[in-house]
């Protein structure tokens, strides 16, 4: 039972506060024991303990009064299924690392990531030069740079290549995605060093954050970004940023930040797939690894390989065994052998998505994108289906790849199998050419 004078404090922090905040942050709190002058409280994680102590611990003082006056202590831990978390999940794991000055790497970066080796057609073309042009400017009309596009457009390349160009005129960046500053915030309140994590994050020149569509729901950390990206864009310090979606389409994420995303200039990244865009990529890639390859077997290359990705893969695999290729039939028997891989990989997903696409005269891109159109709801629902049925994968990493929470997978998944159940005459018409399909790939 929840403790009246617990209750009346919390529907008055809702005329201060609004009732959104008090429902994120305050309500979640559990009561482990009351009594006239003490109040025990629970929290999930750190995150919430940080933002209780430095929005609300000091009202408690003044407002939380017992019945004859008294002040009503107040005392916040983490629940207990917070403790059994691995010491992993912190970057600060002894005192000998507290004494020490805290500094953040950048996540990892494939060498071979440059704006040089970037492939692009007519229309993203003009994408990265107006992304390239951006990042030498220091006007705060392109402050942020956000770059929304579907997986596998380019985007993370693009950071990436972006950071080495910055850091090449002698910028301090710091290249992360959404999970690592989530945990870059996480371990900094463990260890109670809130204000070393701050002074690292706004000492940099560039601030480079990929898939900012992860932090989803993650208010306390998001609460952390918006200071975050206020000190970095006042003192004139630049933000780059990525998704899958544009900032207006994002869910989950506080306007106020959303907002924020637009402030600069947003791009556009589209995904190459047309036969001459990925013969251009082959290109590339040939001429990047110096790797030659008959005119023939680029031929088969790009009929059977679907994306830029997978065609790298192909160049990259010749050049490692290049010296072992005495014949033109040996480089077709390692592409041979690639293909096969890549077929079952490509079959794991992206052809089923292929095969739902073409069933209902749409792209595969209007699957992935956030879009509620008609004619995208049903086959993204089949989509889901066909994962969950045919290929066994967790509700998790079909939300994943839809960039959709596992709730919304579960109830697209059960609104197809009633269909099906139902006989549905326009489902069962679209399933059936899907299956064939299918199978006949199989």
């Amino acid at each position: 039972m929840i403790p009246r004078i617990w209750e009346e404090f919390l529907v008055e922090q809702e005329n201060h506060l609004t009732k959104e905040v008090v429902e994120r942050w305050l309500r979640p709190l559990r009561i482990v024991n009351f009594n006239s002058c003490n109040l025990y409280l629970e929290a999930d994680d750190a995150l919430q303990i940080n933002w209780f102590k430095e929005h609300i611990e000091s009202k408690i003082e003044k407002e939380l009064l017992n019945n004859n006056g008294r002040k009503i202590l107040v005392h916040i831990k983490i629940g207990s299924t917070e403790g059994t978390k691995s010491k992993e999940d912190s970057p600060f794991q002894s005192q000998e690392q507290h004494s020490k000055p805290i500094h953040f790497q950048s996540d990892a970066v494939d060498p071979d990531h440059t704006f040089e080796t970037f492939a692009t057609n007519s229309s993203t073309e003009m994408t990265v030069k107006l992304f390239k042009n951006a990042l030498l400017q220091t006007f705060e009309f392109l402050n942020p740079i956000y770059l929304y596009g579907p997986n596998g457009s380019g985007k993370t390349h693009l950071l990436q290549g972006a950071k080495k160009l910055l850091e090449g005129l002698g910028k301090t960046v710091l290249y992360i995605s959404a999970e690592t500053f989530t945990q870059h915030v996480v371990g900094a309140i463990r260890s109670s060093r809130m204000e070393d994590f701050r002074n690292c994050y706004r000492k940099v020149d560039t601030l480079i954050i990929d898939d900012v569509h992860h932090f989803s729901k993650r208010f306390a950390t998001q609460e952390e970004l918006f200071h975050t990206f206020n000190h970095l864009h006042i003192h004139e310090k630049q933000i780059i940023l990525a998704s899958s979606s544009p900032p207006a389409l994002l869910e989950e994420i506080e306007d106020r930040l959303v907002s924020r995303f637009e402030w600069g200039i947003v791009l556009s990244v589209e995904r190459l797939q047309t036969q001459e865009d990925l013969t251009q990529v082959l290109k590339l890639k040939m001429n990047r690894f110096k790797v030659p390859i008959e005119p023939e077997i680029m031929d088969r290359v790009i009929q059977t390989m679907k994306t830029p990705k997978s065609i790298e893969k192909v160049v990259q695999s010749l050049s490692l065994a290049h010296n072992q290729m005495k014949s033109k039939a040996d480089v077709k028997k390692i592409v041979e052998q690639l293909i096969t891989q890549e077929t079952k990989e490509v079959l794991s997903a992206e052809k089923i998505l292929e095969i739902v696409s073409q069933s209902f005269g749409i792209k595969p891109d209007d699957l992935l994108n956030k879009s509620q159109a008609r004619e995208s709801v049903l086959p993204r629902q089949i989509s889901m289906y066909l994962l969950r049925s045919l290929l066994k994968m967790p509700y998790l990493k079909i939300g994943k790849y839809f960039d959709k929470d596992h709730s919304t997978v579960m109830s697209s998944i059960r609104q197809i199998t009633k269909g099906l159940e139902k006989q549905s005459q326009d489902l069962m018409f679209h399933m059936g050419q899907i299956q064939r399909k299918i199978v006949s790939i199989g």
